[in-house]
């Protein structure tokens, strides 16, 4: 049954059927399906932002909402996979979206990104954003949160440029210095509050979208990956103590003994989040961060002991302590985890969930279960739990192409910082 579902796996993509392991097969998959992604852009001008979600054939409320939203992060982490996969071509049309929005904002000229934009080409003109039209109030609505600005999501595509000014060619000065301005707009985030770091950004619409208070550790470490980098890369002094405020954040997050990271603060800035335990938060410190090696026997039997899901015969982690079911990018970034400290022998089950269960095309879905609980409330939608749905998503094959090419996207290369 496994073989024959990678063998599966490896058709969809288009690749040859007898690849040597999992790490192969799954990697030859999620970087044929990024580079199909991009290829199948409309014609038009200007770089291109790739759907996020696939929607179904009947869509239900779900995909009506997500069917032309480009997420920042998931598209910033699909150019870091393409520069992974030896495709920095491909990779460069994407960063050359995110300089253009960054650019062209309807509203703001300051730096920042919104969290999502409308997929395809971006044209010459104003960045657009994603929407739907709302036929019981006849009129076109957009959500506040893909309006919104999260510091973390910024730090994302601010990472994505700097990789590929990391390659050279066509652009390279022109990627990192919209990197620079993007992370000079994270700078304004930093709070001296509680433990310090750096606050989650904004949400809402203009012209004066909501200021978020709490501070998560997650967006803490993605900043210092960039202001550290950043600072290679320049010199200057200020990425050096931005680098450090960042650290320092992520350092205070750590509880001794078998309790791993603390997800960030409250709105308040200073008292801990206990409550919600997200799967990223113990793991991409690891990836991210120095100085880490110590913990990372504990934090592996932590999400182990916590995360990990057993269906049938795919094993995974969910995307909480709640194990209603296995996240399939989660996964994904566990495997990337291991591959980078050479465990491969853990990583391979992983890499075999993920060959199991090919979406059309050759990616992966976001979940294995028709749907999955996050544990995060929907910050427009009080009543509402955010979830994820059985929907072919490209960070997962994102992640899924890091792990195959062993590649750390917080440091643009392979192996762990120390």
């Amino acid at each position: 049954m496994r073989a024959a579902a990678l063998a599966l796996a490896a058709l969809l993509a288009g690749a040859a059927p007898a690849l040597a392991d999992d790490a192969a097969a799954v990697g030859e998959a999620a970087c044929r399906n990024l580079a199909a992604k991009v290829d199948a852009a409309p014609f038009g001008h200007g770089g291109v932002f790739l759907r996020s979600f696939e929607p179904l054939d009947v869509p239900n409320r779900f995909d009506h909402v997500h069917a032309n939203t480009a997420f920042v992060y998931d598209n910033a982490l699909a150019a870091i996979a393409l520069v992974a996969c030896g495709e920095a071509g491909r990779a460069r049309l994407i960063g050359d979206a995110l300089v253009h929005v960054a650019a062209n904002d309807r509203h703001f000229d300051d730096g920042r990104l919104r969290n999502a934009y409308a997929a395809g080409r971006v044209g010459i003109g104003e960045a657009r954003l994603p929407g739907w039209w709302e036929e019981a109030e006849g009129r076109w609505l957009e959500d506040g949160f893909h309006a919104g600005s999260g510091t973390g999501n910024i730090a994302w595509a601010a990472l994505a440029l700097v990789t590929l000014a990391e390659q050279g060619g066509p652009g390279a000065e022109g990627y990192l210095a919209a990197a620079v301005r993007l992370a000079a707009w994270t700078l304004g985030r930093q709070d001296a509050r509680g433990p310090g770091g750096f606050t989650g950004g904004t949400q809402g619409h203009e012209p004066k979208p909501d200021v978020i208070g709490w501070k998560a550790t997650e967006h803490n470490l993605d900043l210092y990956a960039l202001y550290d980098r950043l600072h290679r890369r320049t010199g200057e002094a200020r990425w050096q103590a931005a680098a450090a405020e960042a650290r320092r954040f992520v350092d205070a997050m750590w509880q001794d003994g078998s309790r791993g990271f603390v997800t960030g603060t409250t709105d308040d800035g200073a008292t801990l989040n206990t409550t919600l335990r997200p799967l990223d938060a113990q793991i991409w410190p690891l990836m991210a961060v120095p100085g880490q090696a110590a913990r990372r026997d504990a934090v592996t039997a932590l999400i182990d002991r916590e995360f990990r899901v057993e269906e049938r015969d795919d094993v995974g982690y969910d995307f909480n302590a709640d194990r209603d079911g296995i996240w399939l990018e989660g996964t994904a970034q566990v495997a990337t985890l291991l591959r980078l400290m050479g465990r491969d022998d853990r990583a391979a089950p992983l890499l075999r969930t993920l060959a199991a269960d090919p979406a059309p095309g050759g990616g992966f879905y976001a979940t294995t279960a028709p749907q999955l609980t996050t544990g995060l409330d929907d910050p427009l939608r009080p009543a509402e739990r955010l979830r994820y749905y059985r929907r072919p998503h490209i960070a997962v094959s994102a992640w899924a192409a890091l792990a195959a090419k062993r590649f750390n996207p917080f440091t643009g290369g392979g192996g762990l910082p120390e």
